[in-house]
């Protein structure tokens, strides 16, 4: 007769409480180790943990769990959680896409000073370069989900510059592809490595070159970027303008090899 009422009590449980809430511990001193927890609708009911705790839950006391131990332990419903969680990925998403939607950089340039290298044959020197201002873009055409890899293209335009102590300016206008490697990535920062390769065009007034012809060359550098809060894009490059100085009374080529470190700010849009 008991062992009757016992599956009489436990069919009526079962089809009066088919439905029900669930639940996940939110910032509790002793941890469930991720345990959900189901309340029946409209049921105080007694759980306890694999800690040895035992709750009291009460659907009208819905912002807490109150432990026997006099301990209040935060939970949120699990449907809540569900739709929280789904807002927040549409909100991580939308940023995603907004960050994934910029794709040009703006930006000038500090070029530190630096060398003005020259080799004829066996012969060669050296000459340091004033400091000089830049201007330039760069174009992501490429770039993985996480923004790890970026690929893409630049263009820079350097203002006329002087070696020291010798009057003529020149400058370099460097067309060049870019890969960004992701080094370092959260919400405010991201460090990255970024080596360039292209060709650049070599011009120089006419104290500089006079008569001779001054072709370009092949243009590289390497160096560390820092993404501010997905906005300010600060680098610092390495850079190797290369071209050449054409002598045609003797038919030969000086290869001028012009080094440099650049401060790089830009913003990312």
């Amino acid at each position: 007769m008991k062992k009757r009422n016992l599956i009489l009590l436990f069919l009526f449980y079962s089809i009066a409480y088919s439905q029900s809430d669930e639940i996940k511990l939110w910032n509790q001193n002793e941890p469930l180790y991720g345990k959900v927890i189901v309340i029946k609708s409209s049921t105080v009911e007694f759980k306890e943990d694999s800690t040895g705790f035992s709750y009291e839950f009460n659907k009208e006391e819905v912002n807490y769990i109150k432990a026997s131990n006099g301990d209040t332990v935060w939970f949120k419903r699990y449907a809540d959680e569900i739709n929280n969680s789904k807002n927040n990925d549409i909100a991580i998403n939308a940023q995603n896409i907004s960050d994934n939607n910029k794709k040009i950089t703006l930006f000038f340039s500090y070029n530190f000073s630096g060398t003005h290298e020259s080799s004829l044959d066996s012969a060669s020197g050296s000459l340091d370069v004033n400091a000089a201002m830049s201007l330039g873009f760069e174009v992501d055409i490429i770039k993985t989900a996480e923004e790890r890899v970026k690929l893409g293209l630049g263009a820079m335009y350097q203002f006329p510059r002087q070696q020291e102590n010798v009057d003529g300016d020149f400058n370099f206008i460097p067309f060049y592809a870019f890969i960004k490697l992701g080094l370092l990535s959260d919400e405010k920062i991201k460090l990255y490595v970024i080596p360039t390769l292209g060709y650049n065009f070599f011009n120089g007034d006419s104290k500089y070159s006079g008569d001779l012809e001054l072709n370009g060359g092949l243009y590289n550098s390497v160096g560390l970027g820092l993404i501010v809060r997905n906005n300010l894009d600060i680098k610092l490059l390495y850079q190797f303008n290369r071209g050449s100085v054409y002598f045609d009374t003797i038919d030969k080529e000086a290869k001028i090899v012009y080094k440099s470190f650049g401060l790089h700010c830009g913003y990312y849009f």
